[in-house]
């Protein structure tokens, strides 16, 4: 156990000690020379090649948000339409155009919840601006 100096009352404290027994003022510890390596090698070897990966050209969830309204557009009853949370896994990109393979839950005519599976293929024509190409409902 080593003893350090209180910054507020200046009395002997263990390193140890959260607060200063004799006036109570929390004692604040010095960051280990080991933590601030690792902190280091975290910033600049393991985020730099995770940013990189980002495509600031790539609007797959706008995509898939897209063809979701033509999809609801094409339903019985369009208000009752769930579909998947995670959309990005069911989106691949080849330039500008985007296929989108997945799935939505409605009510049918009868109120019976059916799950219909759809492809769709859809083009960013512009920076605001998208062409349904092809939709298939099954």
């Amino acid at each position: 156990m080593a003893l350090t100096t209180c910054k507020t009352c200046n009395s002997s404290i263990s390193t140890d000690a959260k607060n200063c027994p004799g006036c109570g003022a929390k004692i604040i510890k010095k960051t280990s020379p080991i933590t601030w390596l690792i902190a280091a090698f975290l910033f600049f070897c393991v985020v730099p090649p995770l940013i990189s990966n980002l495509d600031p050209s790539d609007n797959s969830t706008m995509a898939y948000i897209m063809v979701k309204k033509n999809v609801t557009a094409n339903l019985v009853s369009p208000s009752t339409a769930e579909f998947p949370s995670r959309s990005n896994e069911h989106v691949k990109r080849t330039g500008d155009v985007y296929y989108i393979d997945s799935w939505v839950d409605s009510q049918n005519r009868f109120g019976a919840t059916l799950r219909n599976h759809f492809t769709a293929e859809i083009e960013q024509t512009g920076p605001n601006s998208w062409q349904l190409k092809s939709l298939v409902m099954n």
